[in-house]
C-alpha cells in the first residue's frame, strides 16, 4: 500500500486506538530500542501540553526529531514535538538503516553526506549512540546502461568531494566474496558509506533537541489543526490546545491523512 492508503485505512479501522497499537509494537521491540524518558509517564492521564509554542511538530520519528533538533540548532527552541505513541515507534523502528552518501541528485547527495557526518558525531553531543558504523558500500551494475549511470555517479562524487571509486568485476569479488560474477559488469565502491540504528538515531536527535530547550511529549494525539486568515493558529490535541505560529507535519504514514482530514486552506 502507499502511505496515504495506509493512513486512511488506519483512520477508519484504528481511530482512537492507533496510539495504543503502536505502543504495543514498540514494547515488543524493546530489545532493539533505546529507552529514554521525556515528558511522558506510564499514566497518560497526567500528561499535559503547553498552552503556546512557536512551532508544533507532529510525529516523533526520525524526521520529526530531526526537524526539532535542527530548529533548535538554528536558535528556534520554542518547539513542541508531539508523538501519539513512543518515539520512533512508527515507521522509524523497522527501517533498514543503510546510509548512502552518493545519490543521482547533487542536492540529495549533499543532504545524505551531511546526515552521515552528523550520525558519526552525534553521540559526542547528546550522549546517545546512533549505532553508526562506516562499513562502506558497493553498488554493482549488471547492464551496460547501469554501468554508464555509475560512471556518471562517480563523476558527481568528484564534484561534491565524496570518496568513490569505479571498480572492475574482479574488484567487486575482492570487496565481497559472496557476489556472483557471471552477470556483473563492474561497480562503484563508496568507502565512507555506513549503517546506523534508526531508532537510536531518532532518540539521539530527540535528546539533542531537548538539551536545547525543545519539549518532547509522547502519548499525545493531534486531533485538529486550526487556521486563521490562511495561517496556522493552533493545534488541538487529546490533551488540550496549543497556540502556535507554525505546524510541521512529520506524521509518517499518517501524514497524508492528517493533511487531508485536519487542514483547512493555509498559505
Amino acid at each position: 500500500f502507499r502511505g496515504g492508503m495506509i493512513a486512511v485505512m488506519t483512520a477508519r479501522l484504528l481511530r482512537g486506538v492507533a496510539g495504543s497499537t503502536i505502543v504495543l509494537r514498540h514494547r515488543h521491540c524493546a530489545g532493539l530500542l533505546r529507552s529514554i524518558t521525556y515528558d511522558s509517564t506510564c499514566d497518560s492521564d497526567s500528561i499535559t501540553v503547553p498552552a503556546q509554542a512557536r512551532v508544533v511538530v507532529c510525529g516523533g520519528g526520525v524526521i520529526g526529531a530531526s526537524v526539532a533538533y535542527h530548529l533548535a540548532k538554528k536558535g528556534c527552541n520554542d518547539v513542541v514535538l508531539l508523538e501519539q505513541g513512543s518515539l520512533g515507534c512508527g515507521t522509524t523502528w523497522h527501517a533498514v538503516g543503510l546510509v548512502g552518501r552518493l545519490k543521482f541528485s547533487t542536492a540529495v547527495t549533499k543532504l545524505c553526506d551531511y546526515s552521515a557526518s552528523l550520525y558519526a558525531k552525534l553521540e559526542q553531543e547528546t550522549g546517545v549512540a546512533t549505532g553508526w558504523k562506516e562499513a562502506g558500500s558497493l553498488v554493482v551494475a549488471r547492464t551496460k546502461e547501469r554501468m554508464t549511470a555509475l560512471k556518471r555517479l562517480a563523476g558527481l562524487s568528484k564534484a561534491v568531494s565524496i570518496n568513490a571509486e569505479l571498480v572492475s568485476r574482479d574488484d567487486c569479488h575482492k570487496l565481497n566474496q559472496f557476489i556472483r560474477l557471471d552477470d556483473i559488469r563492474g561497480g562503484l565502491w563508496i568507502p565512507n558509506d555506513g549503517v546506523a540504528n534508526p531508532s537510536d538515531v531518532c532518540h539521539s536527535l530527540a535528546r539533542g533537541a531537548t538539551q536545547q530547550g525543545v519539549k518532547v511529549i509522547e502519548k499525545v494525539q493531534v486531533e485538529k489543526v486550526l487556521s486563521s486568515n490562511g495561517s496556522v493558529s493552533a493545534v488541538v490535541t487529546n490533551k488540550g490546545k496549543i497556540r502556535c505560529e507554525y505546524f510541521v507535519n512529520c506524521a509518517g504514514q499518517w501524514s497524508y491523512w492528517l493533511g487531508l482530514v485536519y487542514f483547512t486552506s493555509c498559505n
